[in-house]
C-alpha cells in the first residue's frame, strides 16, 4: 500500500523533494480546516506542517487536526528565529521539529524515520533486574524523554510511557520555560495513556490533577474534554455534560476544533435527555 503524506503549507522545494524520495507515495495537500474536514486521516502516516510565515493560521489547522486525530505523527518545519511559535506548536503534541533551513540529507532522514520503519528517538533500553530503572533516563533531556515516551504511545506501549512522563513531571530541577512545557505536556500525556489502556478512574484522576496544576495550559480544553469522553462511555452523562460545558467556558484562541466538539457532545447530550 502506497505511503500516504498529508502536507500543509508546504513549499514547491519541499513537495519536490517528497516526491523525490518517495516516488511510490500518495500526496495530499491540505491548507484550511473545511479541507481537513472532507480528508480521510485513518491512511496517513506522517503530517508534514511548515508554519514558517504562516502564524496563527497554521496553528489553528494544526489544532483542528489534532482535535480529528490525535495519533498522527506531526513533523513541523519552522524557523529557529521564532522561538514563541516553536513554543506554541508543541501544545500539539507533535514528534518533532524540522528547523530551516535544512538539508536535503537531513529533511530525508528525519521524514523516513516516520515512513520507512517505526520511530525512534533516543536509546531506550530494557530495564534488568537489579538495575537503576531512571540510569538511562537521566541521561537524556527533557525533550529526548518526551520524544521517546510518545514514541512508545505510537506503538501502544503505554505502561513504558507512563514511566517516562512520571519520571519527567517529577524532576525539580526545571528550569527554562522549554522544560516546563515539556514536563507540563509530559504530566497530560500520562492521563492520556491511561485512557488509552482504559483505564478510566486513573485517567480522571490524572487529568484531574493536570487542570488543577496547569490552570493555563493550552492543553486545558483537551484534558476537560477527554474527561467528558471518558465519563460519556462510561454512561454517566451528568459527569460528562459537566466537563465539555467546563471545555467550551474557557477562553479558547488555538482549540476550536476541541471546544466545537464538545458543544456537539453538549448538543447530543440535551437532545437525548429532552427525548
Amino acid at each position: 500500500m502506497d505511503t500516504i503524506v498529508f502536507l500543509s503549507n508546504i513549499s514547491h522545494k519541499d513537495h519536490f523533494l517528497l516526491r523525490k524520495f518517495y516516488q511510490s507515495a500518495t500526496f495530499l495537500d491540505v491548507r484550511s480546516i473545511e479541507e481537513l474536514a472532507r480528508t480521510n486521516l485513518s491512511a496517513i502516516q506522517l503530517v508534514l506542517f511548515n508554519l514558517d510565515g504562516t502564524g496563527e493560521a497554521g496553528l489553528s489547522l494544526l489544532a483542528a487536526l489534532r482535535a480529528q486525530n490525535a495519533e498522527i505523527p506531526v513533523l513541523a518545519l519552522a524557523n529557529q528565529n521564532q522561538p514563541k511559535l516553536l513554543l506554541q506548536v508543541m501544545d500539539h503534541s507533535i514528534q518533532g521539529f524540522l528547523l530551516l533551513p535544512i538539508s536535503e540529507e537531513d529533511f530525508k532522514e528525519r521524514t523516513s524515520e516516520f515512513l520507512s520503519r517505526p520511530l525512534q528517538v533516543g536509546i531506550a533500553p530494557e530495564s534488568q533486574p537489579g538495575d537503576d530503572a531512571n540510569e538511562w533516563m537521566r541521561q537524556m533531556s527533557l525533550e529526548e524523554l518526551f520524544f521517546q515516551g510518545q514514541t512508545w504511545m505510537s506503538q501502544e506501549k503505554y505502561a513504558k510511557a507512563i514511566q517516562i512522563f512520571e519520571y519527567m513531571h517529577s524532576l525539580k530541577s526545571v528550569r527554562t520555560d522549554q522544560e516546563v512545557i515539556f514536563q507540563e505536556k509530559a504530566f497530560f500525556e500520562t492521563a492520556r495513556c491511561n485512557m488509552k489502556m482504559n483505564k478510566a478512574k486513573s485517567a480522571i484522576e490524572a487529568f484531574q490533577r493536570f487542570v488543577k496544576a496547569c490552570p493555563r495550559s493550552n492543553l486545558i480544553h483537551e484534558a476537560w474534554f477527554f474527561m467528558g469522553e471518558i465519563f460519556y462511555k462510561a454512561g454517566n452523562s451528568k459527569n460528562a455534560l459537566v466537563c465539555y460545558q467546563k471545555a467550551i467556558s474557557l477562553p479558547s484562541l488555538d482549540n476550536r476544533g476541541i471546544v466545537n466538539q464538545a458543544k456537539r457532545m453538549v448538543k447530543k447530550i440535551q437532545e437525548i435527555g429532552a427525548q
